[in-house]
């Protein structure tokens, strides 16, 4: 048996990713676009070293830290979208 943590179901990516496009979209704050391109340089990550089982605790650590953010700047709304997802992992 293998020590090495299954990637992320490729549909919950693309749900996270649809999320993400809608919150670059409604906020341009410098924390926000932070986490996104945080989330999204380690998605890139996982796919440059899928045998490094460190990368996807550090994406949905920093989905639920985007989550926070979203909603200290009142979108509780895009908050629970993520938290959802990241729940679903």
């Amino acid at each position: 048996m293998s020590s090495q943590a299954l990637p992320p179901d490729p549909d919950l990516i693309l749900e996270l990713n649809r999320v993400t496009e809608e919150v670059l979209a409604t906020l341009r704050s410098t924390a926000v676009v932070d986490r996104v391109t945080v989330v999204r340089l380690i998605q890139q990550m996982m796919l440059l070293r899928p045998d490094d089982p460190t990368y996807t605790p550090r994406m949905w650590e920093n989905v639920l830290s985007l989550a926070d953010a979203l909603e200290s700047q009142g979108r509780a709304d895009l908050a629970v979208r993520l938290r959802s997802i990241a729940a679903r992992r």
